[in-house]
C-alpha cells in the first residue's frame, strides 16, 4: 500500500483548467429559460471563465435582441463567450458581429471573448476582418480532425496549419476539435506541441446516453487531473460536460432541471487547494490556504488500490463525500420508474433529490495524521476534505 512518500510529489500550484472552458452547445439552446438555468446552476458549482458556443449563424442576422440576451447572460455570471465561427459566414455578418460586441460590451471585454474561425481558405479573410475592428481581438484557427492523427506525431498540428498557409493574419491560438474516443484511460496519448500558439482541445463527444452519466464524470476528473504530462501542452479543454444540457428525448432528465453527475464533478474538483502537494495515478492531493489537505479521487473497474494520505494533523477530523451509482445520480432511479418520458411533480421531486444526494460520511486521521483512503467497490469520485 503505497504512501505519499513514494509517489509522484510534484509540488506548484495546482492548474485549474476546467475553469478555462466549458462546451456549452448551441447558441439557440442559449435562449432557452431551462438552458439557463441549468447553466446557472454549472456556473454555481465551478467558475468557469469561458463557454464554447456554436451556431451564431442561426441566430437574428442582424446580431440585435437574439445576441444581446445570450451575451448578457454569459456576462451576468462574469464568463465571456467562445464563439465558434461558420465555415459559410460572410464576412460582412462578422463584422456587424465584431462590430455590434465592441460596442456593447466595450473593446476590453471584447477583447476577452475568442474568435475559432474554421482554418481554410477563408480564414485569412475571416481574421483581417476581425483585426480590422480592433488589432487586439483574439482569433483562432480551428483545426476539425481527431486529436490523436493531429497530436500524435511531433509536429503533426504544424504540419496541419502548414497545409493552409496563411498570406495575412498569423492564428492568436489553435483549436483542436475532436472526439476523445481514441484516448486511453490515462488520457490522450499526444507528442510534443510546437507551434508556439496556445492549443485549446474542443472535445466535443457525440452524444452520451443517460445511462453514461456517471462514467462521463469520472471521465471529467481524470482527463483534466490526471492526463500526465501530455496534456499538460493543452491551455484549455473543453470536455463533453453537459451530455443532455441541449439535448431532449433520451434525455429527458436534464430538461426537468435534474442536475448530472457531471455537475458534482466540476464542484468537486473546484473544492480543491490550490496547493499540489502529492499526485497518484488515480488521485490528487492538495492544500488550502489554511493548510488543510483535501483529496479528489476517481475509481474505475481497473482503478489502482488503497493508498495512505499524510500531511493531515493528527486525529483531525475527515469529510468523504462519494459520487457513485447510488448516490448523486438520478438515471438509476428513472430506470426504477420505468423510464417514463412525461414526468409527474412528485417524480421530478424524487430524481432531483437523488441527483443531490451524494454519500456524506466521517472519519479521523491517526496519530502520525494520515488517513487511509480505501478502494471503493465501484466505480466513483471521492472527495476527502480535512475539517
Amino acid at each position: 500500500m503505497p504512501s505519499l512518500d513514494t509517489m509522484n510529489a510534484p509540488g506548484g500550484k495546482l492548474r485549474r483548467r476546467w475553469r478555462s472552458c466549458v462546451g456549452a452547445g448551441e447558441a439557440t439552446d442559449g435562449l432557452r429559460a431551462d438552458w439557463q438555468n441549468q447553466f446557472s446552476m454549472a456556473a454555481r458549482n465551478c467558475a468557469f471563465e469561458r463557454a464554447r458556443i456554436s451556431g451564431w449563424d442561426r441566430l437574428d442576422a442582424r446580431f440585435t435582441r437574439e445576441i444581446d440576451a445570450l451575451c448578457d447572460f454569459l456576462a451576468d455570471l462574469n464568463i465571456s463567450p467562445v464563439a465558434r465561427l461558420s465555415a459559410s459566414e460572410p464576412c460582412e455578418n462578422l463584422d456587424t458581429f465584431a462590430r455590434h460586441v465592441i460596442a456593447r460590451y466595450g473593446a476590453k471585454r471584447a477583447r476577452q471573448w475568442r474568435f475559432e474561425i474554421p482554418h481554410n481558405s477563408r480564414f485569412v479573410r475571416y481574421a483581417q476582418t476581425l483585426k480590422r475592428m480592433d488589432p487586439d481581438l483574439c482569433a483562432g484557427a480551428l483545426v476539425t480532425a481527431g486529436p490523436r492523427r493531429l497530436l500524435g506525431d511531433r509536429g503533426g498540428l504544424s504540419a496541419a496549419l502548414a497545409s493552409h498557409p496563411p498570406a495575412g493574419p498569423k492564428p492568436d491560438f489553435i483549436v483542436v476539435s475532436g472526439a476523445p474516443g481514441g484516448a486511453s484511460r490515462s488520457g490522450l496519448d499526444v507528442g510534443e506541441l510546437d507551434t508556439g500558439l496556445p492549443v485549446h482541445w474542443d472535445a466535443v463527444c457525440e452524444e452520451h446516453a443517460p445511462r453514461d452519466g456517471l462514467a462521463d464524470a469520472i471521465a471529467l476528473a481524470r482527463r483534466y487531473l490526471g492526463g500526465g504530462r501530455a496534456l499538460e501542452s493543452l491551455d484549455s479543454m473543453a470536455l463533453a460536460s453537459f451530455s443532455g444540457l441541449c439535448g431532449a428525448g433520451a434525455y429527458m432528465i436534464d430538461g426537468w432541471g435534474v442536475q448530472q453527475p457531471a455537475a458534482h464533478a466540476y464542484r468537486m474538483m473546484d473544492a480543491l487547494g490550490d496547493e499540489l502537494a502529492a499526485q497518484g495515478p488515480n488521485w490528487v492531493l492538495t492544500r488550502d490556504m489554511l493548510g488543510r489537505m483535501i483529496a479528489l479521487a476517481w475509481y474505475e473497474p481497473d482503478a489502482p488500490g488503497n493508498a495512505v494520505f499524510d500531511g493531515m494533523r493528527p486525529y483531525s477530523r475527515v469529510m468523504v463525500e462519494t459520487l457513485d451509482a447510488g448516490h448523486g445520480w438520478a438515471y438509476p432511479v428513472w430506470r426504477q420508474m420505468g423510464t417514463p418520458e412525461s414526468l409527474s411533480r412528485h417524480q421530478v421531486q424524487a430524481l432531483r433529490q437523488a441527483a443531490q444526494g451524494t454519500r456524506v460520511s466521517w472519519s479521523r486521521t491517526n496519530e502520525e495524521g494520515q488517513f487511509l483512503f480505501e478502494t471503493p467497490a465501484s466505480e466513483s469520485i471521492v472527495l476527502v476534505k480535512e475539517q
